[in-house]
């Protein structure tokens, strides 16, 4: 049950031996990227079935977008009259942005659709992202602080739950962070290089691609990148290279918007407006909250006494001498403030995964903490106090009794709901085989699921008496899930009349 988190912590041991006995960086890297890719491997295969929110939604839309990747869709067939404002029930599906849809999508075109496909893109951006963490530690201080900082977040607990689908927004704040962060690390090149053009478009690629995951808060950059400028004198100097990376942004994500309120005006226009809501007002029911909302979220997000390094790491860069360093300094400050900042006193919708896609920079300032304590300290008492500090704070971050309560040992109404979406799932994966092609299924709950898992379209309610009558004279097949108080409801007798041209379906649904 443990073995792959074992052999996870066993290549996090291999590295940090590398990194102390031979100063091998690169293959000390190596071995903190294959323990990323095989915990969080391990994570995507913990619970099979897809999750209620979001994932269960996210993943249909991504199957939809096999066949026609610019028209995004969640129902494909839906009911006649439906809500175009409802985004868990509408046809048209704007409510977000397309990138992390299509690498989903790609995922299953090129394996097929399946739950592991579904989740490989996180696997693999998840992991990936040890890379640009580990840069940017060792940008901000040394090698040491990078590999601290990628260390501990390979077992970042919160990021592990995203991979496995079990936190709201899931693949989408995965995406969503990973090129944020990549647009960081390419800022932190652009000064560690003096201003590479290449670097300034590769700022621009990464952000461009952060919003068209989750709208403007991708180019949260761009701000960091203007504080930069206004701190030195010769701004007008520097600001050819912002503009090429903001124009790269722009290239990037502006087709899409201009794309979509073309050809879905209506649907682009109401998401733009309910997106502007969040700021102004708690929509959908969510938690409006108090200023410190996100701070009382920080254990959850990041392990019960990680905040004692983040701290030592606030401390430690504001003693940076190198002018390349304090600028990369400034840049990772101005994202952690400003994004805890505006969530926390300006925006009234209070969700726990807004502030967490700046989480990779948070492991930098964790890294860069656990560096400054030991450095300077004789290498025996370094390398020792080093691992022993690493080793808590990975056991920290990983929630390893929030793990085992929800996927590994469940209990009580959490086993019972494992027990039941797993006992649909199957119900599910059997439909193309209980029911005619291309038939209609009514009463089926879960109908998100379900369409995910056959080729079929289902609907969580029964057909009106028009409906029956329209798909049984066009000789479209109809299936039923056979429910006892529906079929002896007087107001459904209809469908007792119908039952012989219809295929009823005798196995239950648990919700």
């Amino acid at each position: 049950m443990y073995l792959l988190p074992a052999i996870s912590s066993a290549f996090v041991a291999i590295g940090f031996y590398l990194l102390v006995i031979r100063s091998k960086t690169k293959a000390s890297l190596v071995c903190l990227f294959a323990a990323a890719f095989v915990l969080r491997w391990w994570m995507a295969g913990l619970d099979p079935f897809l999750h209620e929110w979001d994932e269960r939604y996210h993943a249909l839309v991504a199957k939809n977008m096999m066949s026609d990747p610019f028209r995004p869709m969640l129902l494909v067939h839906p009911h006649a009259g439906f809500d175009y404002t409802l985004w868990c029930c509408n046809q048209i599906w704007l409510h977000k942005p397309p990138l992390f849809l299509w690498q989903m999508a790609l995922s299953m075109k090129l394996f097929g659709v399946a739950l592991w496909s579904v989740r490989l893109p996180s696997v693999l951006m998840g992991a990936l992202l040890v890379f640009p963490i580990f840069r940017l530690g060792t940008l901000l201080r040394n090698v040491w602080a990078g590999f601290f900082a990628a260390a501990l977040f390979v077992f970042a607990g919160n990021h592990l739950e995203q991979v496995a689908g079990q936190v709201g927004m899931e693949h989408n704040d995965v995406a969503f962070s990973f090129y944020v962060t990549l647009s960081f690390w390419a800022f932190a090149e652009m000064l560690s290089r003096r201003g590479s053009v290449r670097w300034s478009l590769a700022i621009g690629l990464f952000a461009g691609a952060a919003v068209l995951c989750k709208w403007l808060a991708g180019l949260l950059i761009f701000g960091a990148w203007g504080l930069d400028l206004a701190l030195h004198q010769n701004w007008i100097q520097r600001l050819r290279p912002f503009l090429w990376g903001m124009g790269t942004a722009l290239l990037v994500f502006m087709p899409w918007n201009i794309y979509i309120h073309w050809r879905f005006p209506q649907e682009a226009s109401f998401e733009q407006q309910f997106n502007t809501r969040h700021i102004f007002e708690v929509v959908e029911g969510h938690y409006g909250g108090s200023w410190n909302y996100y701070l009382s979220w920080f254990n959850q997000h990041y392990g019960n006494w990680t905040w004692v390094l983040l701290l030592l790491g606030f401390m430690a860069v504001m003693y940076t001498q190198k002018q390349t360093n304090q600028r990369v300094r400034n840049a990772l400050l101005f994202a952690l403030i400003v994004v805890y900042g505006f969530f926390s006193l300006v925006a009234q919708t209070k969700i726990p995964s807004y502030v967490y896609f700046v989480a990779p920079l948070m492991y930098v300032m964790m890294g860069v903490g656990m560096d400054w304590v030991f450095s300077g300290r004789s290498r025996l008492i370094f390398n020792i106090a080093t691992l022993g500090t690493l080793l808590m704070g990975c056991y920290a971050t990983f929630s390893l009794g929030k793990i085992r309560s929800l996927h590994l040992q469940p209990s009580g109404e959490v086993l019972e709901m494992r027990q039941n979406r797993i006992h649909d799932t199957n119900v599910f994966r059997k439909l193309e085989a209980l029911t005619p092609v291309g038939a209609n299924i009514y009463l089926c709950a879960g109908d998100v699921e379900a369409m995910f898992f056959c080729n079929r379209d289902c609907y969580p309610g029964a057909p009106s008496p028009h409906e029956v009558d329209s798909l049984l004279h066009s000789g479209k097949p109809v299936a039923l899930f056979y429910k006892k108080d529906v079929m002896e409801n007087p107001d459904f007798k209809y469908l007792l009349d119908n039952q012989t041209q219809m295929t009823l379906i005798r196995e239950k649904l648990r919700r």
